[in-house]
């Protein structure tokens, strides 16, 4: 079991293309962090149109696993995109990837927008379970959230990390009745502003923030260290 975990948030604005995007992971991942985490419809792509190029989704898979094969124990999760499911519906997920294979894609269940651009392409959007949406990484528990589904995800045992993936003018990370009694992590990579932050969430601190270091203009460096939280008094 690792004891910290050091996560690289990489920010990208969808319009940008997805070729840079690819780009800006392939130089995150030669850092070779724990986690390497991307925004909402960061893996986007569109034609002239504007309409959503789904055909490139096998080879986009393809990218993305010989990008993580550069560091196999590096969790990649590079951000979300819609996709098609069964003829005339798409859904939208995060793909996670470790050691060059694809090992877990998980749905999103909300719907804020999605129905609107399900529409716009054709097709009628088929929300997933989010509850499904963890994974564990050298023993610690990790909860992946699609945007608007943080806050309501709920979880099936208590996460060490919320990794957050979000396209949001309000994105943020927000404690709620239900999940207030435990500490945990936060880190959010969001691709409308574009920004990413890390918090600290602890019931007898209250919120915690923690500085990352930019390694460049949008790859930001978490190390998950207590000591060097700042809690908001």
């Amino acid at each position: 079991m690792v004891n910290e975990l050091e996560i690289i948030a990489v920010t990208h604005r969808e319009d940008d293309g997805l070729k840079n995007y690819l780009a800006k992971l392939d130089e995150a991942i030669s850092y070779e962090p724990s986690i390497i985490l991307g925004p909402d419809y960061g893996l986007c792509s569109f034609d002239k149109n504007g309409k959503i190029r789904f055909n490139l989704r096998d080879k986009l898979i393809e990218d993305l696993e010989s990008i993580s094969r550069k560091s196999p124990r590096t969790l990649v999760i590079p951000g979300t995109t819609p996709f098609l499911l069964q003829e005339g519906y798409m859904g939208h997920s995060a793909m996670i990837f470790k050691n060059g294979n694809k090992i877990e894609e998980f749905r999103k269940e909300t719907d804020v927008g999605d129905s609107n651009i399900a529409k716009e392409n054709g097709l009628v959007y088929k929300s997933g379970d989010c509850s499904k949406n963890h994974l564990n990484y050298d023993g610690k528990e990790i909860a992946v959230e699609i945007c608007s589904d943080h806050g309501k995800q709920r979880f099936e045992k208590d996460p060490f990390v919320e990794l957050i993936s979000a396209y949001d003018d309000r994105a943020g990370f927000y404690i709620g009745a239900h999940n207030d009694n435990f500490a945990r992590w936060a880190v959010i990579c969001d691709g409308r502003k574009p920004f990413s932050a890390c918090y600290r969430y602890d019931p007898s601190k209250g919120y915690g923030i923690l500085k990352g270091k930019n390694l460049s203009d949008s790859i930001t460096k978490f190390k998950l260290d207590e000591n060097s939280v700042f809690y908001i008094q």
